[in-house]
């Protein structure tokens, strides 16, 4: 009887209202009363018509918790919770009854806000929302005083058409007398605790309604604006040449220019109005229906305007086009220190986003004007997410951590998406304005400075963009959408309603449709003119298909529109800025990426499985051969194809070494020190194939947490987008700054020796369990040998020249004639060159081998020592994973070295005089 009672009263209620999204019955509680939450499908997104049962995921909104943050959430999602499931009582309708402070589990002394709802069909493929697509907050009265409002209708801005009926009803807390108001012209007047009234629009224009409450001692009010139309919206071209978004027009005015055919009328809604609708502030569309526009007038003393659109009555949305926007529940999550809100949030007068123009903007003071990238083919490239990178997260300490990139050898760096996206923590690829710079990681002036700076030190400023699709909150999504099925729209111009490609996430951009390439040349534009960025990397650029493919095999296959698309927006980009460097995370068929890579494109090549499996000891069948990153071996003209060996999406090589490593009786892989010296093996191998390269934030020191570390320091899949440790704290250890100096002499080599550049002539022999690179241009040569086994090897080189080389990373030389074979322990390797000239150390170098000398060698407690030197030396010790076991110091020939507490093995001793590094030599000990 209690259901139907209140189904009753809820129809008697809302009969010939306009409709709520959620009816509180009484609309006056207390979290201690029991209330009864109505669900109306048909309102909002309308997201669940049709749908039973409907799932209420609630939470509530606490003073404590803050504005946004949900707090006691009840329902699990995704499953049929008896909890939450709601009652449905008729068209459309959905009924749940609790009392809240039970119901969530609410302390006694948690002062509650609101609650707050998502409606859901069971495994939460469907939702109810607003019709901005945002969460649904219902406020909770204090009724500890006198208070009152208005319940229907429930929008924040109402636009009606003349002759338009609605009824309006309001709720007070006790008895009183009250008064309604149109523009205060007092139209009813009652007594009691409730006020129902059916108003019909018969005057076009601007409109406050208004009522007061009396109770004898107190007077109470609350009050919603809303315009009333007269016909259709004014038709008129825009009378200037201008791109969409805001344009700041000479004599202070702003010219608003939004996309949206198919719509009856749009209203700007501003600061300069407190966000209430204002007639004055109805847009213009174009002859042609497509575009909406408006000049707007900011008074002399405003230093911003803020503004958003409220399209056909229904949908109010930031600009698409927003440089930056200010958002309710993710800015006060911002630390203040990064100075990048610009101005507060106006809650209580409006709701969702909001763009932000700078009326009185300052142009950034740019030094580094003379920049040149460098060539795509010598590009060293250092992909970072800041997030992961530094502590606080924020641009001006990224521009303190230039020279440190710079000192590693680097000459780009890519950041992970900094464009504006949903909430604060993030990796970026869930992209909502692809104009607008990210608050998160500081401001627009702070990012220009990171630029700026890292031309000052000769590195290229790259972006991660991401235009295969956008997330919910993208106005682009909100302004055409199928509630029914929760998708964009039919009539959509951005995207497809189901997505054309089984890797989609989000929405799936159509890259065909005309308005969606107006959008992405006029963001990308922005990019390259206000920030002077120096490219881009295409976040998966496979998926600007039109094609549908239901798996990976006809997804990659050749697709000439693709081509064509991409094509497009290349030319479009260098046509403007001619070195810009644009990147492709692609993955197709060779076909298809050699025509990418023959119309200017570089693309990643992915050698993550094959480099860790060399790194781990494990060659068996080639699959540690990661030659193909090798432009020649696609049969590729170019040398467009990026190596890597980690990115933001592969596995960490040193957590599959300490993890998954191989063994011998001798040699365990999983030992760090042996780790890290397998990756400084493989580095060598890798940065000394011709073409660009990347790698990933703290490769150089042997970062060793798996891609799916969660913040408790456990491993899962679900974490792999979770926050990862900061270790700048590696640079204490020997052991990884060797590394570091291995990536530092590798890089160094690659910007001079002309054997790494992309017309030398190279063999590769890297399919087995020893590899051998060599590579000629001209009169120079460089050959590198290595043993990536577990167990010593015997490897043969056939030199491309006789006579003495020069060992690029220890110093010593060998003579050769012919080819060259020698015994290498496991993870030993050697980097030769025939000339001398690049070798740092040169003017110490011993051309004969035997003017240093110790022995006997194998030996064991006791080593002698002979030189032809005259001055002492220091002698260093290193095991062969390459970390140091001991030392002597100013050692002359003829005496001996007590090395008794060596465990057997094979060492390498480094002869040093203060000049540096003279020799070094290979020792067995056979204690």
């Amino acid at each position: 009887m209690r259901l139907l009672y209140i189904s009753l009263l809820f129809t008697i209620y809302t009969l010939g209202l306009k409709a709520q999204i959620v009816s509180i019955d009484p609309p006056l509680f207390t979290i201690d009363e029991e209330i009864t939450v109505i669900y109306d499908a048909t309102q909002g997104s309308a997201g669940l018509v049709g749908v039973t049962p409907v799932y209420a995921h609630t939470g509530v909104i606490t003073a404590s918790g803050g504005l946004g943050n949900w707090q006691f959430v009840q329902g699990n999602w995704g499953t049929a919770d008896p909890k939450v499931v709601m009652a449905p009582i008729g068209n459309d309708r959905h009924l749940i009854q609790f009392v809240p402070r039970d119901f969530y589990g609410i302390p006694e002394n948690e002062e509650v806000l609101q609650l707050s709802f998502v409606f859901r069909n069971q495994d939460g493929s469907k939702e109810g929302k607003t019709t901005s697509l945002e969460d649904i907050f219902i406020d909770v009265p204090d009724l500890n005083a006198f208070t009152g409002k208005f319940i229907t209708p429930d929008e924040e801005q109402l636009v009606l058409d003349e002759g338009e009926t609605i009824a309006i009803r309001a709720a007070i807390s006790m008895t009183s007398d009250f008064s309604l108001f149109d523009n205060d012209v007092e139209i009813f007047t009652g007594n009691g605790t409730e006020l129902l009234f059916e108003y019909t629009a018969t005057e076009p224009g601007n409109h406050v309604m208004r009522f007061e409450a009396n109770n004898s001692n107190e007077i109470i009010e609350d009050s919603f604006s809303f315009v009333v139309l007269e016909g259709n919206a004014p038709v008129a071209a825009i009378p200037m040449e201008a791109n969409y978004g805001a344009t700041l027009l000479e004599e202070g005015s702003v010219l608003l220019r939004l996309f949206a055919p198919d719509k009856a009328h749009v209203f700007a809604l501003t600061n300069l109005t407190n966000y209430r609708i204002d007639a004055d502030f109805q847009m213009t569309q174009t002859p042609d229906g497509n575009d909406w526009w408006i000049i707007i007038d900011p008074n002399d003393n405003d230093t911003e305007l803020l503004y958003q659109y409220l399209v056909d009555g229904r949908i109010k949305i930031a600009d698409p086009y927003s440089t930056l926007i200010l958002d309710q529940f993710n800015d006060d999550q911002i630390p203040s220190a990064l100075a990048s809100v610009p101005v507060e949030y106006p809650a209580g007068m409006t709701s969702g986003h909001i763009s932000y123009v700078d009326l009185n903007p300052v142009d950034y003071p740019w030094q580094n004007t003379a920049f040149e990238a460098p060539a795509n083919e010598d590009l060293v490239i250092y992909e970072l997410l800041i997030r992961d990178f530094l502590a606080d997260h924020s641009f001006d300490t990224l521009i303190d951590t230039l020279n440190y990139l710079k000192d590693l050898g680097v000459n780009a760096i890519e950041l992970m998406p900094v464009s504006e996206f949903e909430n604060n923590d993030s990796w970026g690829y869930n992209p909502s304005y692809h104009m607008a710079l990210d608050k998160y990681y500081g401001s627009p002036e702070s990012f220009k400075a990171v630029v700026d700076a890292a031309h000052g030190m000769g590195m290229a400023v790259i972006l991660d963009i991401v235009y295969n699709h956008a997330f919910g909150q993208s106005p682009l999504v909100r302004l055409y959408w199928d509630s029914a099925n929760s998708r964009p729209s039919e009539d959509s111009p951005y995207f497809n309603p189901i997505p054309k490609h089984p890797f989609n996430v989000g929405f799936d951009f159509n890259h065909n449709s005309a308005a969606t390439q107006t959008y992405t040349k006029q963001t990308i534009d922005y990019w390259l003119d206000e920030f002077k960025v120096d490219g881009f990397r295409f976040d998966l650029s496979k998926g600007f298909t039109q094609k549908f493919s239901s798996g990976d095999a006809s997804f990659s296959a050749l697709d000439q529109d693709r081509i064509n698309t991409l094509t497009d927006y290349g030319n479009h980009i260098w046509q403007r800025f001619p070195a810009s460097i644009l990147i492709l995370e692609h993955f197709a068929s060779n076909t298809e990426e050699t025509a990418l890579a023959d119309n200017g494109f570089l693309l990643w090549g992915n050698a993550n499985f094959n480099s860790n499996e060399a790194t781990m000891g494990y060659h068996d069948g080639g699959k540690s051969d990661f030659g193909h990153i090798y432009y020649p071996r696609r049969g590729w003209t170019s040398p467009n194809l990026i190596g890597y060996m980690e990115s933001h999406d592969e596995e960490r090589l040193m957590y599959k070494n300490i993890n998954f490593g191989n063994s011998s009786p001798d040699y365990n892989v999983r030992e760090k020190g042996y780790a890290l010296q397998r990756n400084a093996m493989t580095a060598a191998f890798f940065f000394a194939i011709p073409g660009p390269k990347m790698l990933w934030q703290f490769g150089e020191l042997g970062y060793d947490f798996s891609i799916n570390t969660c913040t408790d320091g456990s491993v899962d899949e679900n974490c792999r987008l979770a926050r990862k440790p900061i270790r700048w704290d590696y640079q204490q250890e020997e052991s990884r700054m060797a590394l570091f100096q291995l990536y530092q002499q590798m890089f160094k080599l690659k910007s001079t020796h002309p054997a790494i550049d992309s017309d030398a002539d190279v063999s590769l022999n890297l399919g087995g369990a020893t590899k051998t690179i060599v590579a000629s241009k001209q009169d120079e040569h460089l050959v590198i040998i290595g043993n990536f086994d577990v167990i010593p090897q015997e490897v043969s080189v056939d030199m491309p020249v006789d006579g003495i080389w020069f060992d690029y990373l220890v110093g010593n030389t060998i003579t050769t004639s012919g080819t060259y074979t020698t015994l290498l322990g496991p993870g030993e390797y050697h980097i030769y060159l025939s000339n001398s000239d690049f070798v740092s150390s040169s003017n110490q170098l011993v051309p004969v081998e035997d003017q240093i000398s110790m022995y006997p060698n194998p030996g064991n407690d006791q080593l002698n020592f002979a030189t032809t030197l005259m001055e002492p030396v220091d002698l260093i010790f290193y095991n062969s994973a390459g970390t140091q076991v001991m030392s002597a110091q100013n050692v002359l020939t003829g005496h001996s070295v007590d090395v008794s507490r060596l465990n057997s093995g094979i060492y390498f001793v480094q002869v040093l005089q203060a000049s540096g590094t003279i020799q070094t030599l290979k020792l067995m000990i056979s204690n």
